[in-house]
């Protein structure tokens, strides 16, 4: 392809095509001046505008150098090459919600041109179209039905048959759809992640179109592993519709799955694929089919009804991140006047009457945390929410001034004096986490990862050490009393103004243990050789004055037994492709060191 009719190109000898993605658009790299650019021949719409509307936007994307007509059947646009890891390749290195968070921002991204661009009613003229796409498609299926009909098993012809009938039946769904602008193909694969940062690719297709249409290949993935597009899909929605998405938008959902699926099974009948079209419709009968209905709509749903609630019916949501629970969101709700965090928390009816008992007592006994002002169950089972007042203090570790081990053990006292006051309480059914279990889930683990082939990578010793290891440290927790404890303290789940003003946050896993295991998910953080020194004064500071000014020995080897925990975990979660491999090689010579080899946890004595 030539480019002599573009100025930026002129002196340009060498483009690098780029074969990716499944359009019709010629793409290419090069270099100009030493720096690296993207160019995109193709036949999308010109926006001349379209830079200053994404910058407005608060859409991240690579800066557009130009974009202009090609020839009669092409345009073009050159843009900045912009470094990153595709969003679609790192699915399974994160927990479905974290990727309904990146849905979410980016949702929240792309709804600033709503305010622009308002939605609209999808036009006949589209209505018209689509329903011959769909007929068309259909014919083509009951042609494939037609020729293979001996083949094809009962149950495999009851569903064909039901998806004929269901799209069929149900196109007025589509009728009450939107045209939403925005991004006009919107799925991971279409977003880069760089430094935390989410950066948007194919800019150059931002226009009106049918949302369920726009969101397709997010939701409707014929893979039978789509959960994770299920959740990027449910975020993006949250986002764009401040948590209220309209109804109607989402049966559109429900019917361009289907209307997706007719696609699959025909191509699977034409390569005469039986094995695979029933795995694909087993795929849809678990996961998507409620007493012969799509609820696709339900499963996006997600957060959407919180407009519902009382106080929070006029407000804007902003998603707080940080919370590793796959079960809890946190978002920061305001308008003019007021402001308020929401956090919907999934689980069961009678651990949300405990976590409000445990409100309580924390009121009773004057431990600061944020007021609750309402609360109450959210549509879907087992889904619930609580509103609290929001309180202007920082995070800790939000704050550089928090570097010294002194400045750490004053605050770790301090915690500590609080959390004392639960020593003695009880409540109701608390669950216990004893040596028994400790011991039970860490074996779990450990059991998990010695069954995977390749573990010798990542495990330097043999499973009968490790047990070894494990025998001798949870023998450090025989002598250490059970209490009430918050059993999440860190620095980001304590608030302050920085003075002595404290508020507690995350306060829904109280459970009865130990001491030490109130840092059950971050005291690995302590071992390792360049860790803030606060965090070594905080931890040192908690327990002292929980144990009368002199931690006992015992609770190094209890630290170590955490260490040992954290470094499994992160090592199965990499081998079930659910983490990330950066931090397994530092926390295998974290344990050598001090586990094999028994090196002194000196913050502890």
């Amino acid at each position: 392809m030539k480019f002599d009719g573009i100025a930026f190109l002129k002196e340009i000898k060498e483009f690098t095509p780029i074969e990716e993605g499944y359009s019709g658009a010629y793409k290419y790299s090069f270099y100009k001046n030493e720096r690296k650019y993207f160019l995109k021949v193709g036949r999308f719409k010109l926006q001349t505008d379209l830079e200053n509307l994404l910058i407005e936007a608060g859409i991240n994307h690579p800066k557009i150098i130009e974009m202009g007509k090609m020839n009669e059947e092409y345009n073009y646009i050159i843009e900045e090459y912009s470094e990153g890891d595709n969003l679609k390749y790192k699915l399974n290195h994160y927990d479905k919600k974290f990727i309904y968070e990146f849905g979410f921002k980016i949702g929240k991204q792309y709804g600033n041109l709503r305010k622009k661009f308002p939605d609209k009613h999808v036009s006949k003229k589209f209505l018209e179209k689509h329903k011959n796409d769909v007929k068309n498609r259909i014919k083509d299926l009951e042609t494939e039905i037609e020729n293979h009909k001996k083949e094809i098993q009962p149950e495999q012809l009851e569903f064909l048959e039901f998806i004929i009938r269901y799209l069929e039946k149900n196109f007025s769904f589509i009728k009450h759809s939107k045209f939403v602008f925005g991004h006009t193909d919107v799925k991971p694969s279409n977003f880069l992640l760089h430094k935390k940062k989410i950066i948007a690719t194919d800019i150059e297709h931002t226009d009106y179109k049918e949302l369920s249409l726009a969101l397709l290949w997010s939701y409707a993935r014929g893979d039978y592993k789509n959960e994770k597009n299920i959740a990027f899909t449910q975020g993006y929605l949250d986002g764009l519709y401040n948590l209220n998405i309209p109804k109607n938008i989402l049966y559109a959902f429900n019917y361009n799955y289907i209307y997706n699926m007719v696609n699959y099974c025909t191509d699977y009948l034409k390569e005469q694929n039986y094995k695979k079209m029933t795995r694909l419709i087993t795929y849809v009968k678990e996961h998507y089919m409620k007493n012969g209905t799509i609820i696709i709509s339900e499963k996006l749903r997600s957060n959407s009804n919180v407009k519902n609630f009382p106080k929070l019916k006029k407000f804007d949501f902003a998603l707080v991140e940080g919370s590793y629970s796959p079960d809890n969101f946190t978002f920061e709700c305001t308008n003019k006047k007021k402001h308020y965090f929401l956090k919907i928390i999934t689980m069961s009816e009678k651990r949300f009457e405990r976590i409000l008992k445990y409100y309580k007592l924390l009121e009773e006994e004057k431990i600061p945390m944020s007021p609750v002002r309402d609360y109450g169950v959210c549509e879907k089972d087992k889904c619930y929410y609580v509103v609290f007042d929001f309180i202007p203090y920082k995070e800790m570790n939000a704050e550089k001034e928090l570097t010294t081990f002194e400045e750490g053990k004053k605050y770790g006292l301090l915690v500590a004096k609080y959390l004392k006051r639960l020593k003695g309480k009880t409540l109701v059914e608390m669950s216990i986490l004893d040596d028994k279990k400790l011991y039970s889930d860490i074996l779990d683990h450990v059991n998990k990862v010695y069954q995977y082939d390749n573990y010798s990578q990542y495990v330097k010793w043999s499973k009968e050490e490790t047990i070894k290891y494990i025998d001798t440290y949870i023998k450090e927790f025989q002598e250490e009393s059970l209490n009430l404890i918050h059993r999440d303290i860190k620095f980001r789940n304590i608030l302050y103004d920085k003075g002595e003003n404290l508020i507690f946050v995350d306060n829904e896993t109280i459970t009865y243990s130990y001491d030490i295991l109130n840092f059950l998910y971050n005291i690995h953080e302590g071992f390792r050789p360049n860790a803030n020194k606060a965090y070594h004064g905080f931890v040192n500071g908690y327990l002292s004055y929980m144990n009368q000014g002199v931690i006992p020995k015992r609770m190094e080897g209890q630290a170590k037994l955490l260490l040992l925990y954290y470094y499994f975990r992160i090592v199965l979660a990499f081998l079930e492709k659910r983490g990330k491999e950066t931090e397994i090689e530092e926390y295998m010579n974290l344990c050598e060191e001090y586990i094999v080899k028994g090196k002194t946890v000196e913050w502890l004595n």
